[in-house]
């Protein structure tokens, strides 16, 4: 369906030196001379869209990017602990030290945090360290790592497959607003999430480059980046060797059963083994450290993830089309029907083809997807991982459907033609995700939430065979096909889907301004009560305690099940001064400050 892919060399080296060696550069002929002229030219021009795209990416991860409304799920969390480590950079400390008591085994209230990996929270901690503890600088590590998320997909793209393919995917991954989401805060796992994704994509890369030569060092530097993504959020990071695992066994079936040329791009077994290495000697000592220095929160946090598998945890359950048509098309909005075409339709092209690109990246994709498919837990944001390769597909299924050779363009161009048109005909309708099982659960329950997804794929193969059999029988028939028209409309219809990703994405920056902040009163507590103040709230549970200890340094607690007295009475006993912060106070109670921008009060309260 697509041209062949260049190798290497040909993407790389100019071509006198292909031909005829660095010695005899002065006999090369006047065409090698232009040609390589043309490809030094079609290499600038590849690097300035580039820029411009990166350029792009980050104006828009950091548009209002301090916004001061902390997400309760998780950012708050996040930035709390990681601004303790400012003070014991190998102590992550929720409640340093508790006000009460507190169950090391629940991470919402203890002392010791490790609920998530630590390296997100010390390169928010580092960020503090250089620009100050605010909401701009718990971000600002997000902002760079999902950029350069998007540089490496390019990166990726191009090194399997081509420069326009690279391109083509960095842009629909650059206007992806679930990333921007995770970037402002938004979404829960945010910036555990965004630094995950990172790190797996410079281990692609890297593996990716170590396939090309047989490098050991590219495999050292891929097991380091696979170790880091660990220590972003454990296992999912693993996706690393395992692509490339499933790359060699690839290469092994395909000299097993006749094909004695090796694919290009496939690593070998010796730099896998360098790669394992060195991950575990990047992710071992922090593990190794945290059983002994923390052996009571390390082990039930490390049952916790394995937990994930077979239970529906903090409500986040339901059936695997809750992941296809529920999570998924919120991720990817209205660029999710072509990916889903693209992917069924380049499928058959992965097995015969010569470079390992292509089996690399459908392990990748599936990799991410059916394990979240099956697992007991499933959340929106758990597929991210897929979104590059996701992306490649697409780009992937255009670069087909613009090659110069109409005969070879002809079927992807008609998929691309079908899917393009119809997903802009028939727009899609972007809904919240939902959570936990649905009710009368089947299969279709959950495919009739969005019914526009299974109507795109079905009309797309309707139309596209329509328009393919109509193709192939005006040439028949020698009619000049109208293959430019179709390849002009297909780009516009898929730059209006880019488009309209891109305003949803510019959209997420501004929804802060809808939502509420604690800064007046962290500045009140922070200039008038005393450093052993301890804020106890009651009535709704919005996650304003998590803010304003952030913002002020104190101790804030929400009792759930406790009776509100007693808990102040136990922080008396261990040294702290109590107030609460209510809608409603106690008749009599002086208030001491009253938000303007929420109605809660803070008072004193007696001892």
């Amino acid at each position: 369906m697509s041209r062949a892919p260049a190798t290497l060399s040909d993407r790389t080296t100019p071509p006198h030196r292909l031909l005829f060696g660095p010695a005899v550069r002065s006999r090369v002929a006047v065409d090698d001379v232009d040609q390589t002229k043309t490809s030094h030219r079609a290499r600038r021009r590849y690097r300035t869209a580039l820029s411009c795209l990166l350029l792009l990416s980050f104006i828009l991860n950091t548009r209002n990017l301090g916004h001061p409304t902390l997400n309760y799920w998780d950012e708050s969390f996040h930035a709390i602990v990681a601004r303790s480590l400012l003070r014991h950079p190998l102590k992550p400390t929720l409640f340093d030290p508790p006000p009460v008591g507190f169950d090391a085994r629940n991470w919402g209230e203890n002392h010791v945090w490790l609920h998530k990996p630590i390296l997100p929270l010390w390169q928010i901690a580092v960020s503090f360290l250089l620009f100050g503890v605010n909401t701009l600088s718990l971000r600002l590590p997000s902002a760079i790592l999902a950029t350069a998320s998007t540089g490496f997909t390019f990166l990726i793209g191009s090194r399997l497959f081509s420069r326009r393919v690279g391109l083509l995917a960095a842009s629909f991954q650059a206007v992806n607003p679930l990333i921007l989401m995770l970037v402002q805060g938004y979404l829960f796992s945010d910036h555990i999430d965004v630094s995950l994704l990172f790190w797996v994509e410079a281990g692609i890369y890297c593996t990716v480059r170590s396939g090309e030569r047989g490098s050991y060092r590219w495999a050292c530097a891929a097991g380091f980046a696979q170790g880091c993504a660990v220590l972003s959020k454990s296992y999912p990071g693993l996706i690393v060797g395992a692509t490339a695992v499933a790359c060699l066994v690839a290469y092994r079936l395909r000299r097993r059963f006749g094909s004695a040329e090796k694919p290009e791009g496939a690593i070998e077994i010796g730099p896998l083994i360098v790669l394992g290495l060195t991950t575990l000697a990047t992710a071992a000592p922090w593990t190794l450290y945290c059983t002994r220095a923390f052996p009571v929160e390390f082990a039930h946090e490390h049952g916790y993830i394995w937990s994930h598998l077979n239970s529906p945890l903090e409500g986040w359950g339901g059936p695997w089309t809750r992941v296809v048509f529920d999570y998924m098309p919120y991720m990817h909005r209205y660029l999710y029907t072509p990916i889903l075409v693209a992917f069924a339709a380049l499928l058959p092209r992965a097995p015969r083809s010569g470079n390992i690109g292509w089996i690399l990246v459908y392990a990748w994709f599936c990799g991410v997807v059916a394990p979240m498919l099956a697992a007991g837990t499933k959340t929106p944001s758990a597929t991210l991982l897929a979104v590059p390769p996701a992306c490649i597909l697409l780009a992937l299924l255009i670069d087909a459907g613009l090659d110069f050779d109409f005969a070879r363009a002809r079927k992807p161009l008609s998929v691309w033609f079908a899917i393009a048109v119809v997903s802009v005909a028939w727009p899609a309708s972007i809904l919240p995700f939902g959570k936990g099982p649905v009710e009368g659960a089947s299969l279709w329950t959950l495919p009739m939430r969005s019914p526009w997804v299974m109507g795109h794929f079905l009309v797309a193969i309707l139309l596209g065979s329509l328009v393919a059999t109509a193709l192939s029988r005006a040439r028949s028939a020698g009619i000049a096909p109208p293959g430019r028209r179709l390849k002009v409309l297909a780009a516009i219809a898929t730059s209006i889907l880019v488009a309209m990703n891109f305003v949803d994405a510019w959209r997420v920056a501004g929804w802060n301004r809808k939502v509420p902040d604690v800064s007046g009163m962290a500045r009140f507590v922070t200039a008038h009560l005393p450093a052993n103040a301890v804020i106890l709230f009651d009535g709704r549970d919005s996650g304003e305690p998590q803010m304003l200890m952030f913002a002020t340094e104190r101790p804030c607690l929400y009792p759930r099940d406790r009776k509100l007295a007693d808990v102040a009475a136990e922080t008396v006993r261990n040294g702290y001064v109590p107030f609460l912060a209510t809608d409603s106070p106690p008749a009599g109670a002086s208030v001491l400050f009253e938000s303007g921008r929420t109605s809660r009060k803070l008072v004193a309260m007696s001892r």
